[in-house]
């Protein structure tokens, strides 16, 4: 099944996607409400997918609930399946209008991926970290390979 054609349950699993938000060199993230599942981790913002809604619509709807936001969405970063149930995709996204919001969250916060690697971000996300870190590496190197 093509990426664009994954919707939010399928077969009994949970689909997912998240978006790499980045000003000035620091990154978005949402404190999740105390009472959430996950409540008191961070997290990069986004959501499940609705049935029919492939990744790309699902993070501009997510975005739009959770933050008031428009956002053009990027390229995909990675997969994260961090059990056979749940399926992460994300991608990077650019704000083109509007400020984040505190709506769905506890608390937003612009940090560096060095701090964000002192919170307590959701399991599914620290991978997510890992590869950002990779990337990062990779673009600072003079042949960029």
């Amino acid at each position: 099944m093509s990426e664009s054609s994954d919707t939010g349950r399928k077969s009994g699993r949970v689909r997912a996607a998240a978006a790499v938000i980045e000003r000035d060199g620091r990154l978005l993230v949402g404190l999740r409400l105390k009472n959430d599942s996950f409540g008191g981790y961070w997290e990069f913002p986004g959501g499940k997918l609705e049935p029919g809604e492939n990744v790309v619509d699902c993070l501009r709807r997510e975005l739009r609930e959770e933050l008031e936001v428009e956002c053009e969405i990027g390229e995909r970063i990675c997969v994260v399946r961090p059990n056979p149930g749940f399926k992460l995709t994300v991608h990077l996204g650019t704000i083109l209008e509007g400020e984040p919001s505190l709506i769905e969250h506890e608390e937003l916060k612009w940090a560096t991926l060095e701090e964000l690697a002192d919170l307590r971000m959701l399991p599914a996300d620290k991978p997510v970290l890992k590869k950002l870190r990779e990337r990062r590496e990779r673009d600072e190197r003079p042949d960029g390979s």
